[in-house]
């Protein structure tokens, strides 16, 4: 998944385009100081924006063009 490819919402049918990827430095929340990494997809669909994180990008959405 990558910046230009078009992908559709499983739940609302629409298509959209990916338009922005996030990247954020969250704590795992141990006391020992490690964090995970965490993607989110912006998607432009129409007249509205739907973020989507990387674990739940597949039950939300499928990619039906990828840019090249």
């Amino acid at each position: 998944m990558k910046i230009g490819d078009m992908v559709r919402l499983k739940k609302s049918g629409s298509i959209g385009l990916i338009v922005d990827k996030f990247r954020r430095c969250v704590p795992d929340g141990n006391p020992n100081g490690d964090f995970n990494i965490v993607h989110t997809w912006q998607v432009q669909c129409a007249n509205s924006v739907v973020n989507i994180r990387q674990r739940d990008f597949f039950k939300v959405a499928e990619i039906i063009y990828e840019d090249r």
